[in-house]
């Protein structure tokens, strides 16, 4: 048993290092992007600079959900760690276009916003197949998918933290971020491992995209995403830096009440939903998860205000993070137990095409809700509180358990 613990923990090791060197600049665009954005139509009227960033916001994620099929493809064609690198190779060109966009040049602001996104897609869609591989080979999937989003919020952390040492200035931001893609960049050339078996042949499960339409907990983990993806990058991502400037709080302490609490509740929760999804079952865990989103989303939506103070804005991203934790690793899981290592790319890539749907409808639903309809920016909550309560109810009773599935191969 501690051979196998061993052997886990040195198979993973990779992987989890690269996410903590990832998570530094993805911690920088959620302390600044949608905020950065929102300061930059400066010169229209507030609700037209409000709306342009959530429509930006909403195609960055749009282009991380367009390549997603795209990497998970390539992921089974020509290996994990090929598609690692072409998304560093994309993510570091939207860097510099971001960096370069500090000197007032807009068409290389949104350029820069949807490269990102499209980086985004090929890491995210990757190290969730990659750590599905590891996972899988050693029966710690839940954990394995777990210790790899938590590595990554940590680096996020260390990213939003910078706000602290680099002030208000942009390009201190982006200049940071890209020299942190280059580090992660040369890190994954010497430590990532492939984990794409060699010589595979595609026996028990061929791919088509009907299998991944047709299979039974589609609808249910779609949902699950919906809802993650809209509470994640919708709300806390996109909505919550845009609040904090209108409760008053400053450009700095503002990353700090973005970034802090959402990857410090993420990344906390995220080992514990590792822990139960591969003791109580997949099912169990979201629904969990389901219902604290609920929960905190109602907080949200009464407390976050201009009156909320600094530790109440703290506490309930903290908690509403952590508990998306637990739909998330569900989700993964769920998906890691019913593909195998030859087609798992192309499964994750087409499912997170969907998976991102909820960050791009989140952000457009304010869009209209906030400039069209001139309601005020706490709605936010409330869209997160109707994917949930819909999430809830779908997963209930329609999301299939795959964890039996898994102990029974065994």
């Amino acid at each position: 048993m501690l051979d196998v613990e061993k052997s886990y923990y040195k198979a993973a090791s990779g992987i989890f290092i690269i996410n903590l060197f990832l998570g530094i600049p993805g911690g920088i665009g959620l302390a600044v992007l949608s905020r950065y954005l929102e300061n930059s139509f400066g010169f229209f009227p507030a609700n037209i600079a409000l709306s342009m960033a959530f429509i930006i916001m909403s195609l960055h994620v749009l282009c991380k959900g367009i390549c997603s099929p795209i990497c998970g493809y390539m992921n089974d064609l020509y290996g994990r760690k090929f598609s690692v690198l072409v998304g560093g190779v994309i993510s570091l060109i939207g860097s510099l276009c971001l960096l370069f966009s500090t000197f007032n040049i807009l068409f290389l602001i949104i350029l820069g916003t949807l490269i990102i996104g499209a980086g985004r897609g090929f890491f995210m869609t990757s190290f969730n197949v990659i750590a599905g591989d590891v996972g899988e080979k050693y029966r710690r999937v839940g954990h394995a998918e777990s210790f790899a989003d938590g590595l990554y919020l940590i680096g996020a952390i260390l990213g939003g933290s910078s706000s602290l040492f680099l002030g208000d200035e942009m390009i201190s931001f982006f200049i940071l971020s890209t020299l942190m893609f280059i580090v992660a960049f040369i890190i994954i050339i010497f430590i990532l491992k492939e984990t794409k078996p060699e010589n595979m042949e595609e026996t028990e499960t061929k791919f088509s995209y009907k299998s991944v339409l047709k299979h039974e907990n589609f609808i249910p983990t779609f949902f699950y995403a919906f809802t993650v993806e809209g509470a994640e990058s919708g709300y806390i991502a996109t909505t919550i830096p845009i609040l904090l400037s209108v409760i008053g709080v400053a450009e700095s302490k503002a990353a700090l009440f973005s970034t802090f609490p959402f990857s410090i509740g993420l990344g906390l929760f995220f080992l514990i939903a590792g822990y139960v999804n591969d003791r109580k079952g997949r099912k169990l865990t979201s629904l969990l998860g389901c219902s604290l989103i609920i929960l905190f989303s109602v907080l949200a939506a009464i407390f976050l205000n201009e009156a909320a103070s600094e530790i109440m804005i703290f506490i309930i991203v903290f908690l509403l993070s952590g508990s998306s934790s637990f739909v998330r690793s569900t989700i993964e899981s769920t998906w890691t137990d019913v593909t195998s290592p030859i087609n798992r790319g192309r499964f994750y890539g087409v499912f997170r095409f969907f998976n991102e749907l909820g960050g791009v409808v989140h952000p457009l639903l304010m869009f209209f809700l906030t400039f069209l309809a001139d309601l005020p920016i706490q709605v936010s909550a409330i869209i997160v509180i109707a994917f949930a309560i819909t999430s809830l109810l779908i997963g209930k009773f329609l999301f299939k358990e795959t964890l039996k599935k898994v102990k029974e191969k065994e």
